[in-house]
């Protein structure tokens, strides 16, 4: 059995979704029940689709120019970026997704579904007006924060949205960082951003699931050979023996300090180890 921090907040939330999700819903399948539970499992918010194109823009655009060691600029991303956003919501407005055969992999970065579209609910301009915004300031911020933009020019390496997988017997647990920077000299960093509705929580666990994770998952091929000789001898400190927040799955308590941005509308979490709050306040949450 896999299983994922994503998955686990799902169990949480709804134990009945967690099974459609997971075990019933399949592109393919003859059942018509479950191809429309596949449909289902993809509809997004107009909030959630927002948070989803910076993913891929991110992932896709930036930080393949910047292990080629080239300045993305800001107005080419957004060109990218705006590109995106028409095609994904003229797949979605065509239900494309209900066409026979059609999969994600095989619409490619064009994919998206949307719940009001799919109820029938009305998209106003002002509500795509809005998500554009969103999009375009947390893209923008991206680029020229410097407490982002300055560990990312120097890092030899960077990986973006990584499965990490890593046992726990009788369990493999899966792991996806938004971002994580490898370097000659020090530990490796890893980001992750959120959107606002997300960003009252306490994400210093989060992050130091990302860093168990990394430490002790499969080796990568693409991983600087140093990092990876390394991984097996790594310890992360740990305040007490391995907890359970659910049946059979470990919950890590390391002493993983973290800081948070706060941004226009998204919020980057930023979790090297040598990071540490503010006096008094573990984890700081500030507006730049």
């Amino acid at each position: 059995m896999v299983w994922s921090f994503s998955s686990s907040r799902l169990f949480r939330k709804c134990q009945r979704q967690w099974y459609y999700k997971n075990y019933v819903a399949n592109s393919r399948a003859k059942n018509q029940v479950r191809r429309e539970a596949y449909y289902l499992s993809k509809l997004q918010s107009i909030f959630a689709w927002r948070g989803s194109i910076v993913d891929d823009v991110i992932s896709n655009d930036i930080i393949p120019d910047l292990n080629q060691k080239w300045l993305p600029r800001r107005q080419a991303v957004l060109q990218k970026a705006r590109q995106l956003f028409t095609q994904q919501f003229e797949f979605a407005k065509k239900k494309r997704i209900r066409e026979i055969g059609m999969t994600q992999k095989a619409a490619g970065r064009a994919f998206a579904a949307l719940y009001p579209i799919d109820y029938g609910e009305e998209i106003t301009d002002e509500d795509l007006n809005q998500a554009w915004n969103d999009i375009e300031n947390a893209l923008s911020n991206f680029l020229e924060m410097d407490d982002i933009a300055i560990p990312l020019r120097e890092a030899m390496y960077l990986v973006a949205q990584r499965s990490l997988m890593f046992s726990f017997i009788p369990y493999r647990i899966r792991a996806v960082p938004d971002l994580i920077c490898f370097f000659s000299n020090k530990a490796p960093l890893i980001i992750d951003w959120k959107g606002p509705s997300y960003a009252m929580q306490n994400y210093r666990l989060t992050l130091a699931r990302y860093a168990t994770a990394l430490i002790y998952c499969e080796s990568q091929k693409d991983f600087p050979k140093s990092f990876n000789k390394l991984a097996t001898q790594r310890k992360i400190p740990v305040a007490s023996k391995p907890q359970f927040f659910e049946p059979g799955v470990p919950r890590f308590l390391p002493q993983f300090p973290r800081k948070m941005i706060l941004e226009r509308g998204f919020y980057f979490l930023i979790g090297p180890p040598s990071v540490q709050g503010e006096k008094g306040n573990p984890n700081p949450a500030r507006k730049l």
